[in-house]
């Protein structure tokens, strides 16, 4: 695949892109000599250099934390696995400040699937599993009052307001030039 200007850690070779059973990665041209390997999460190659801050210690045992590596990407684990269990993501979800309509104790907030794919769901979960895959507007529904509506964007229609309800037909044009205009 493609080479890009970092050099291997271990042997000062070149690195490039390579992909496998796992997703794409980045390794050492001088393999099999060198087996130096990383996997960035999304193939993001700033996330190469990314530092994870692992300074604190396991809320539940007092360990020491370690980043990990498993099926859906790095997470954060304790050392003392399998006796502690406890694991946390090394990427915070982002907070949008809107309630979540489902629990209504929650709040939305952004996250990434494990294929990268952004979405966005209660900060409640798992006890409130609701999420959706389109940017969430605090804006209630004018046909039936739900309190989230979603922004889309179709290549035909382009950008439309529709209701997070699915039993709810309700869309609107969102007009992008007005809206433009405004902030000039």
């Amino acid at each position: 695949m493609k080479d890009i200007p970092e050099v291997c850690p271990e042997c000062a070779k070149p690195l490039h892109w390579r992909s496998g059973a796992g997703g794409h990665f980045l390794g050492c041209t001088g393999y099999p000599e060198c087996s130096f390997l990383i996997y960035p999460q999304g193939g993001d190659p700033e996330l190469f250099h990314q530092q994870i801050d692992t300074s604190s210690n396991c809320p539940e045992c007092g360990g020491e934390l370690q980043v990990k590596s498993g099926r859906y990407g790095k997470f954060i684990g304790c050392a003392n696995y399998p006796q502690c269990k406890h694991i946390d993501s090394v990427h915070k979800p982002k907070e949008t400040g809107i309630a979540c309509p489902k629990c209504k104790k929650g709040a939305l907030v952004e996250r990434s699937s494990r294929h990268g794919k952004i979405f966005w769901s209660c900060s409640e979960f798992p006890e409130c599993k609701y999420s959706v895959w389109d940017h969430p507007v605090d804006q209630s529904c004018p046909e039936c009052s739900w309190p989230v509506m979603l922004l889309k964007d179709h290549k035909s229609r382009g950008k439309e307001l529709v209701c997070a309800r699915k039993i709810c037909k309700y869309r609107q044009a969102v007009d992008l030039s007005a809206s433009e205009a405004g902030e000039a």
